[in-house]
């Protein structure tokens, strides 16, 4: 039998922008992308086995699967539910699992998203965004807070709520942050 994989020690959790993250890799990641996408980590629960509750004594329990983020590309509009795992994470069973969860649900809702893993190794911070990250730890590592950053990832000039629509559904409203467009970035399908 193979050997599942297991965190070998507990992520340091953190909470940055508003949205709570799970480890350091998360925030890696956040600063990987945050000028290039909208990005939200809370309410993103798929519950999956729905159709299997039966009314009874013995229901099984409702079951649910979180990807880390849903993401929204400012410039495309394409938006990804994704999952970050180290590079040593292996086990192919979870992986398909969350995928065919993922995948059903997106199909299921009509939404225009996809979903992927994104590996430790694919997290690649520029200068800037390394220097960010070193001064995070550094605080965390002096205070010791988990906090960092304002209360929500919105530094548009949007509402928080009209950066969560954008995130989950691609609306923006006119006009938008930096002179883009809402053609550019609203889907056909979404008024």
């Amino acid at each position: 039998m193979l050997n599942e994989f297991e965190y070998s020690r507990p992520c340091q959790e953190i909470t940055y922008h508003g949205q709570h993250l799970d480890s350091l890799l998360e925030l890696r990641f956040v600063l990987m992308i945050e000028e290039t996408h909208a990005w939200i980590r809370d309410g993103l629960q798929i519950y999956f086995n729905i159709d299997d509750l039966r009314p009874g004594i013995k229901d099984p329990p409702i079951r649910k699967y979180t990807p880390d983020f849903l993401i929204r590309n400012w410039l495309t509009g394409k938006a990804t539910l994704v999952e970050v795992k180290p590079d040593i994470f292996d086990n192919y069973f979870a992986r398909m699992k969350r995928t065919k969860i993922c995948s059903d649900y997106i199909a299921e809702f009509g939404y225009d998203w996809s979903f992927k893993y994104v590996w430790s190794s694919q997290i690649i911070l520029n200068s800037e965004k390394q220097a960010k990250y070193d001064a995070i730890l550094n605080k965390l590592r002096r205070h010791a807070p988990n906090w960092i950053g304002d209360t929500h990832p919105n530094s548009t000039g949007l509402s928080n709520d009209q950066y969560d629509r954008f995130v989950r559904i691609g609306c923006l409203p006119a006009p938008a942050p930096d002179g883009l467009s809402v053609a550019s970035h609203t889907p056909a399908l979404y008024p």
